[in-house]
């Protein structure tokens, strides 16, 4: 009998141990506005975000979440294909429920840095076959990899990035279209390009080769 009350006591405090660790959170879609449900995790986020990946689409969700990097950052793609996100994460009681976040403010003019781009659905590979050039403070190249909370589908993005977005990691949540997916993998970035550098060597040897004949005809 003191065998078994010595278990029970080690399960308890196990499990209080476990719940001190976890944090009861409000839980809605991007979207609804009110949040009827809640969940439980190690942090409860609040991520807003404005996207035109697919048409103009808005939204705050509320949820909980493993990781959760506070951030504020903006992802190009192309041109008029921009996410715009500011998340935050706090681990009270429902302490996600009133957040309300600013969005960074749109990058417009070139900054002189070009980065490869593509975003893919459901496929494990995002080969780049354009570039384009970064505007306002997306001065950094990034790739991002996820996979949709419910499970049923992932995305791959290269793009034109703010430096903030590079402290993404595994497990952070962030918005692409209108899904909220969470990284498999840490955003992983590199120095902005410059479009010399980035040429096909074979738009360069016209270029040189008229420099060399203009020299040889003056």
């Amino acid at each position: 009998m003191k065998t078994i009350l010595i278990f029970f006591s080690i399960c308890v405090s196990i499990s209080i141990i476990h719940g001190a660790n976890e944090s009861t959170c409000a839980l809605c879609d991007l979207g609804e506005t009110k949040c009827s449900t809640t969940c439980t995790g190690k942090t409860c986020v609040t991520i807003t975000q404005f996207n035109t990946l697919l048409g103009n689409f808005s939204g705050t969700y509320r949820g909980c979440s493993e990781s959760c990097t506070p951030v504020a950052f903006t992802l190009t793609a192309s041109d008029n294909r921009q996410i715009r996100s500011s998340s935050a994460c706090c681990t009270t009681e429902k302490c996600n429920q009133d957040l309300n976040l600013n969005l960074p403010p749109v990058s417009t003019f070139e900054n002189g840095a070009h980065c490869p781009i593509c975003e893919k659905n459901n496929q494990s590979e995002c080969k780049a076959n354009a570039h384009l050039a970064c505007r306002g403070a997306e001065q950094k190249c990034i790739s991002l990899e996820g996979t949709a909370i419910d499970g049923k589908s992932n995305f791959t993005f290269k793009g034109c990035a703010t430096e903030s977005a590079c402290t993404l990691v595994k497990d952070d949540l962030m918005p692409f279209k209108n899904m909220i997916y969470k990284l498999s993998k840490n955003a992983t970035c590199t120095d902005r390009g410059t479009l010399a550098a980035i040429s096909s060597p074979m738009v360069l040897i016209p270029v040189f080769a008229g420099f060399l004949l203009g020299n040889v005809l003056s």
